[in-house]
């Protein structure tokens, strides 16, 4: 059975986080934050999958040293939420190339909707014998504020997407993330002929042939939930 997740998180200098160190560790790179001067190195972790990046909807080519470190040069408070970053479990039963287009669908999808910088990366699962071979699941980092590329490609960093940091509308963002994010599930399982007649009031909190997927389920915690640690 694939389990349905999508988890919000921020990222914020407050509890002493960077988004570049978040990013190293997310795309197994070798990063240094130009902030503090601190440096994250997780090449030997283990392979993950594809990564790529969006600015406002729009394929682009910033190497993620770039593109982290400008986020935090952006924020001046001591306590800024420098990044967001969304956690999905991919359908164990579609293969890579499915997961590349669902996880980059999404990405530019929610990067065109509130017009910000947003970079993904795919992780397999572990090959430890143990392991979950469930365990597909994809990170989306997405800055906090708007970004447009400049008459040189140079990153432009404008306002806070305030919208997802109101009480009035933040919740309503991320539940249309979640509608999304099932609506692309169940089109690209569809395609395979299974029948998860997404529905978002449902109770139920996974799919697979005849089980309905939900985006409004809380699955943490529940039966069945597939637990995503990388």
């Amino acid at each position: 059975m694939a389990i349905y997740r999508l988890e919000v998180k921020t990222i914020s200098r407050s509890t002493g986080q960077s988004a570049v160190a978040k990013a190293a560790y997310r795309t197994r790179s070798d990063l240094t934050d130009q902030r503090t001067g601190e440096r994250y190195d997780y090449r030997r972790r283990a392979a993950i999958g594809p990564t790529g990046t969006y600015v406002s909807g729009k394929a682009a080519d910033i190497p993620t040293a770039e593109l982290w470190n400008a986020a935090e040069a952006s924020e001046i408070r001591k306590n800024a939420t420098v990044a967001r970053e969304v956690i999905l479990a991919l359908p164990a039963e579609l293969d890579s190339e499915a997961h590349l287009r669902l996880v980059a669908s999404f990405t530019r999808e929610i990067s065109f909707r509130h017009k910000l910088a947003a970079e993904f990366a795919i992780h397999h699962p572990s090959e430890h014998p143990e392991a979950d071979q469930r365990n597909h699941h994809a990170h989306v980092m997405l800055t906090t504020r708007r970004v447009n590329r400049g008459e040189a490609g140079e990153l432009v960093f404008g306002e806070k997407s305030r919208e997802l940091d109101g009480r009035g509308t933040g919740s309503g963002e991320i539940t249309a993330w979640r509608e999304i994010w099932e609506d692309q599930i169940n089109a690209a399982l569809a395609f395979l002929q299974y029948t998860p007649e997404a529905n978002k009031n449902s109770s139920t909190t996974g799919f697979s042939p005849q089980i309905v997927l939900t985006a409004t389920d809380e699955v943490n915690g529940s039966s069945g939930t597939l637990s995503i640690t990388n």
